[in-house]
């Protein structure tokens, strides 16, 4: 007992939920910043690619990645998504112009949760810090030899 009375007595800590919740935490945009700046160029020339397919379409990733949304709203509330969901709305979005080793290495930049041991990077992707860098890739002219664009 001290002089202000007795002391109470403090819940234990539990560290094993602490350490999985905090494993679990995706940082926000402000505290990551952009990552399309820090992207290898043979990605960035590819994104680009995908960037004026994206204009010419006149896609909007963050409206069609919310639109095909089908998992946990706070996964949707935090920007992240199931890497599977992910490269399915890409494949949707991009049909035929997508490459499997660019959107691997975009699950891989913006990989986030658990690590995947099926597949290898992480199990979740920052789809919305994905879009709002893919909305401020340059996109490619529209000369680019063996662009696939549909109107």
């Amino acid at each position: 007992a001290t002089s202000d009375g007795p002391q109470k007595a403090r819940p234990p800590v539990r560290f094993k939920r602490f350490a999985h919740d905090f494993d679990d935490m995706v940082p926000t945009p402000e505290e990551v910043g952009s990552l399309a700046e820090q992207l290898p160029e043979w990605l960035t020339d590819e994104l680009r690619i995908l960037r004026r397919i994206a204009v010419e379409k006149r896609l909007d990733l963050s409206n069609a990645f919310e639109d095909q949304w089908a998992g946990p709203s706070r996964e949707k509330l935090l920007g992240v998504m199931d890497k599977t969901q992910f490269l399915s709305v890409m494949g949707i979005l991009f049909a035929g112009a997508q490459k499997m080793r660019v959107l691997q290495a975009v699950c891989d930049t913006y990989g986030a949760g658990d690590i995947d041991r099926r597949n290898g990077g992480r199990q979740l992707v920052r789809w919305r810090q994905f879009s709002n860098d893919f909305d401020t890739i340059e996109p490619a002219p529209l000369t680019i030899p063996g662009m696939l664009v549909d109107p």
